[in-house]
C-alpha cells in the first residue's frame, strides 16, 4: 500500500497536483509517528529508522512539511553513482571464484580487510540504505521500475554485495556491516532477482532491440535513448568497458545471460565479434561471452 502511494506521489509531482493527492492519501502514511525532518536523508547511517520506516513515515507538522520533503525520499541516479564509485569494486576474497567464475585472478586484487563500513543499526551502509529504499519501492510499483531502468544496475550491485556477505561473513563488506541479518540480505537478493526477471522480460518494446544494441556498439552510433532497455544495455556495456572491474562484469553477465539466452546463431556471432573488438580495453568482456555461450 505504501509503495502504491509513493508511486502516486511521484506521478502526481509531474502534474503539479501533489497537495490534492497528499490530502487524499496522507492517512496511509500514518503507520508511525516520526519527525519527518529527522528522516529526510534516507542515506544517513546515523538515522535510527530504516529506509522502509522512512517510506512509511509521515510528519507531525502536517501536509505542507511532507510535501516540501518528498524530493528527498528517494535517491537520485547521480547520488547513487557517486556512492558506488567510492566503494570497493573487487570481490572480498579470491576463493569466491569457486562459486563465481568471473572473479579475477588473485594477483589482481587484495583480500578485503579493515573495519566494517559505517552502517546503521541494521547493518546497512549509506549506499545500501539508498538502494534499498528504491528496491522496495519499485518492487511494489513495477511500472515505476520500468521507467527508471538506471536503478537496475544498483539493484544488481547491492545484490552482489549482499551475496558476498552471506558467502564470506567474516570479512568487511563495502555496503553492509557484519551485523546485517541473514534474512534481510537474502530478501534483498530475492527482490533484486525478481525485478531482474520482470524488467528483462517486460521492458522490451521492439523485438529487434538486441540487434540495434550490438549494431550501435559496433558502429559507434547510438540510436536508442538511455531510458529504454536498449539504451540501458548500451550504457551497461560501455560502463563495464570503462571500469573493467569485477562488480560491473558480474552485473553485465547477469543482464546478458537473460538477454542472449534465446538469441539466434547469426545474432550471437555479432555479439561475439563485439566482445573480441573491445576485449583489449576490457579483458573481462570476453570471459562474460564465453560463459554465456558455454
Amino acid at each position: 500500500m505504501v509503495g502504491e502511494r509513493t508511486y502516486q506521489f511521484a506521478k502526481a509531482g509531474r502534474c503539479g497536483d501533489l497537495r490534492t493527492l497528499a490530502r487524499r492519501y496522507l492517512p496511509y502514511f500514518h503507520t508511525r509517528k516520526v519527525r519527518f525532518n529527522e528522516l529526510r536523508n534516507v542515506y544517513s547511517a546515523h538515522c535510527k529508522e530504516s529506509p522502509l520506516d522512512i517510506l512509511r513515515a509521515t510528519t507531525i507538522g502536517g501536509i505542507e512539511e511532507l510535501l516540501s520533503g518528498l524530493d528527498d525520499l528517494l535517491p537520485t541516479s547521480r547520488h547513487l553513482d557517486d556512492l558506488l564509485c567510492n566503494l570497493r569494486l573487487d570481490p572480498a576474497i579470491p576463493s569466491l571464484a569457486i562459486i563465481h567464475p568471473l572473479i579475477p585472478p588473485p594477483s589482481s586484487f587484495a583480500v578485503a580487510e579493515g573495519p566494517d563500513c559505517e552502517a546503521d543499526q541494521q547493518g546497512l551502509g549509506v549506499y545500501a540504505r539508498g538502494v534499498m529504499a528504491l528496491l522496495y519501492s519499485y518492487t511494489e510499483n513495477r511500472d515505476l521500475a520500468r521507467t527508471n531502468l538506471w536503478a537496475f544496475r544498483h539493484f544488481l550491485a547491492l545484490a552482489i554485495y549482499a551475496e558476498e556477505l552471506l558467502e564470506v561473513p567474516s570479512l568487511p563488506n563495502p555496503a553492509f556491516s557484519r551485523v546485517a541479518a541473514k534474512d534481510m540480505l537474502q530478501d534483498l537478493v530475492i527482490k533484486a532477482q525478481q525485478l531482474t526477471t520482470y524488467l528483462l522480460t517486460t521492458a522490451v518494446a521492439d523485438e529487434n532491440w538486441r540487434v540495434d544494441v550490438v549494431t550501435s556498439l559496433l558502429n559507434g552510433k547510438r540510436s536508442s535513448p538511455s531510458g529504454d532497455l536498449s539504451g540501458f544495455t548500451i550504457d551497461l556495456i560501455e560502463r563495464a568497458q570503462k571500469e573493467d572491474d569485477s562488480l560491473h562484469s558480474r552485473i553485465l553477465y547477469t543482464v546478458l545471460r537473460h538477454v542472449l539466452r534465446d538469441s539466434l546463431r547469426e545474432e550471437a556471432d555479432q555479439w561475439l565479434f563485439l566482445a573480441r573488438r573491445i576485449e583489449k580495453n576490457c579483458e573481462s568482456i570476453i570471459f562474460i561471452f564465453a560463459r554465456i555461450s558455454s
